[in-house]
């Protein structure tokens, strides 16, 4: 898909969406949001519950979403858990660094 296709993609699901906005979802007292967090975005960078659109390529970091755990949070957001074995696995990617490439 080219890069004009994606932005205008993106453009008519921003203008023209129904969902709430991401910061009024979890505001004290909301129950949780029933859909489930996941991966998502084109390298799989995201932890999300909605589907997300994202650049395709790819970072060394992305590796290390692979084996991470996608969850809501106490204040019903999702996220990756930053447990040790993520916090080391990015710090090692940081450290061996590379330019983003077009994912695999």
């Amino acid at each position: 898909m080219s890069v004009a296709r994606l932005a205008a993609l993106a453009l008519t699901l921003s203008c023209c969406s129904t969902a709430p906005a991401a910061d009024a979802r979890a505001r004290a007292g909301d129950p949780p949001r029933s859909a489930a967090c996941r991966p998502t975005g084109c390298s799989g960078q995201v932890c999300s519950d909605e589907p997300v659109i994202t650049t395709c390529e790819w970072r060394p970091e992305y590796d290390c979403y692979r084996a991470a755990t996608c969850a809501r949070g106490p204040d019903g957001a999702c996220g990756w858990v930053q447990d040790d074995a993520l916090r080391a696995c990015l710090e090692r990617a940081r450290k061996e660094g590379g330019g983003g490439r077009r994912a695999p």
